[in-house]
């Protein structure tokens, strides 16, 4: 059964009046109108790539999902048509307090309408599992990876893919989604604190060697992570790093701190800079 036969069926149940499938997931809701999309949206989740079956007649639906990133883009164009045009003014006029005001507000929307698209460009980002067709051939290996983003998540595929490794997402009973999310676990990552995990359903002791990825909060490693780390003291033989960031730095203080929760020394470092997902520089560092 396809996607969208399967969101048509369980919309056809009567229960649901908003279902969207990919795959195994789904997403239910019995909102009415368009209330079910513009939740969605607000929540920051990415629908990309979903079968959408509603109880909505017409484009306005299917509009809020396709054509949602052109408010940001708009945004930000108008903003800096502000400010050009105030630019005129300043250059006819003699400064006055108004057109200072509505120039400074003009570079405000620009500046929020390209954040708006970098975060939707963000959130649109992903990596299917699908896609890696030798992963879990080698019960030795372990990979285990948070990713909030989606950027971890992939060189986490490729490792596994690579080794034929197990795979295991660490997954925070936080809000870590989206644009709010964002915000959350920055709160997170500027006080060094652990986060709420869910508990680790895996047998760590059984694999030879995990490969842990994770994500670079404000300059250290993510606290999910950190979490993790800290529960599986002891239970690991053998681990490598893989670390994922936006910045030119090996990190080797997250590295270290990892070592140190799990009281183990590692074997390799691989650090990868991305920015909004493009991946631009790989450093490595053997022990």
């Amino acid at each position: 059964m396809t996607d969208i036969e399967r969101a048509r069926e369980l919309l056809a149940g009567g229960q649901y009046t908003c279902v969207l499938c990919r795959g195994e997931d789904t997403i239910t809701d019995t909102k009415a109108g368009i209330a079910p999309m513009m939740g969605l949206i607000g929540a920051g989740v990415d629908v990309r790539g979903y079968a959408v079956a509603d109880r909505i007649v017409g484009r306005a639906a299917a509009l809020l999902f396709a054509r949602r990133k052109i408010g940001a883009v708009l945004g930000g164009i108008f903003g800096v048509t502000l400010m050009l045009w105030i630019c005129i003014q300043f250059y006819i006029f003699p400064p006055n307090f108004m057109s200072t005001i509505y120039f400074f507000f003009g570079l405000a929307q620009a500046a929020t309408g390209w954040a708006a698209v970098v975060f939707q460009r963000q959130e649109e980002f992903a990596a299917e599992a699908h896609e890696y067709p030798n992963l879990e051939t080698n019960h030795t290996r372990l990979v285990a990876y948070f990713s909030r983003m989606g950027y971890v998540r992939e060189k986490a595929l490729e490792e596994a893919n690579r080794t034929g490794a197990d795979v295991y997402e660490i997954r925070s009973t936080e809000r870590t989604e989206g644009t709010l999310g964002f915000w959350w676990c920055g709160r997170y990552g500027m006080h060094r604190w652990e986060m709420p995990i869910e508990t680790p359903n895996i047998n760590l002791p059984s694999y030879e060697h995990v490969t842990i990825c994770a994500p670079i909060w404000v300059f250290a490693l993510a606290a999910p992570v950190r979490t993790f780390c800290r529960s599986a003291k002891g239970r690991i033989r053998e681990v490598d790093y893989i670390l994922v960031h936006h910045t030119r730095g090996l990190y080797d203080n997250a590295a270290d701190e990892m070592d140190a929760l799990l009281g183990l020394r590692r074997t390799h470092l691989t650090s990868i800079r991305c920015v909004t997902g493009t991946y631009r520089e790989t450093r490595t560092e053997t022990k």
